[in-house]
């Protein structure tokens, strides 16, 4: 209730009131508009939209992120141009949420060149051993590759591999899968990469994988200037393969023939290295084992001798009359 005192006094008292109480109300329904849509966080470069993450967590992601940043634009020769909306979710319901149940599951992240925006998993639920940084710094690429080729055909292979590159991204068993996938002749070709988002999950990460290889022994061979003057040609709407000859110096169609006849020998001697190096070890494993069980048999061979022994003296031990 308003103390009316005079006129002027009970107005200005009772407007101040209503306004601390509209106040008061707006911050409530910030707040929980807040706690159901996330929070937003907004730096140079990046703007975070996330739910359940402390601010700890945003503040080191975007210190490595932007470290990141720094190498991958360091050899695309570029520069990210506006900011990238990275949005975290914690679950998969909420990545289906966020990408309107468009990606594949095994997929840890998708971006949105056009828009800026890069949707990721966090560790909690994404089990492929890649860093949440290295997820973001992986799909950024994605955008900063399209800034220089804008809506341009690229193959898949290549920017998946040049992200996975640049981000130094390395999932949990690739090599081996690789290895085997190669001894078994089952490498699938780069072509093939181009529809990876309707693979499986093994096919995927072997296609992840495969576009990884392929992409590093193209850089390692060529170098990045070359890599960049591909990308140029590509931004400036020269065919993809015509790009690769200009810039590369060699046929598309030969280079990915030969790399994969490369590929399929290299590999199937490093994994048939590695199962010989899996022998090796089993029959260490086993010589060990040996030697443990006969050092065991020896003492309960020198125990049981020891016992006859003690049994021989006690029945000739000499008996003396009391």
């Amino acid at each position: 209730m308003c103390k009316l005192i005079n006129k002027d006094d009970y107005f200005s008292k009772c407007e101040k009131r209503q306004l601390r109480l509209i106040l008061q109300t707006f911050l409530v329904f910030l707040l929980f508009i807040s706690s159901i849509a996330g929070a937003v966080r907004i730096k140079p470069q990046f703007q975070y939209d996330y739910i359940g993450a402390d601010q700890e967590y945003i503040d080191k992601l975007d210190i490595e992120l932007k470290q990141k940043l720094k190498y991958i634009e360091s050899n695309l020769e570029t520069e990210l141009k506006g900011s990238v909306k990275v949005i975290l979710t914690l679950s998969e319901d909420d990545f289906a949420r966020k990408t309107r149940g468009g990606v594949p599951g095994w997929a840890g992240g998708i971006a949105y060149p056009q828009q800026q925006t890069v949707v990721l998993k966090t560790p909690l639920f994404f089990g492929q051993g890649v860093p949440v940084e290295v997820l973001a710094a992986h799909e950024v690429t994605h955008v900063l590759i399209h800034q220089i080729i804008g809506d341009n055909y690229l193959p898949r292979w290549l920017e998946e591999g040049l992200c996975q590159v640049l981000a130094g991204e390395s999932r949990t068993g690739s090599f081996g899968a690789m290895g085997r996938a190669a001894a078994a002749n089952r490498l699938m070709g780069l072509p093939r990469v181009d529809h990876v988002l309707g693979f499986s999950r093994p096919d995927a990460n072997l296609a992840y994988t495969e576009s990884r290889y392929a992409t590093a022994a193209l850089v390692d061979r060529f170098g990045w200037r070359a890599i960049n003057d591909l990308l140029s040609r590509i931004g400036d709407g020269t065919e993809f393969e015509e790009a690769f000859f200009l810039a590369i110096g060699v046929d598309y169609e030969f280079w990915q023939v030969e790399w994969l006849e490369d590929a399929r020998t290299k590999y199937s001697v490093m994994a048939l290295l590695e199962m010989q190096n899996l022998i090796w070890i089993i029959i260490l494993l086993l010589a060990i084992l040996a030697m443990i069980v006969t050092f065991v048999r020896r003492k309960l061979q020198l125990r049981r001798w020891t016992e006859e022994e003690e049994d021989e003296d006690d029945y000739n031990e000499p008996i003396f009359p009391e």
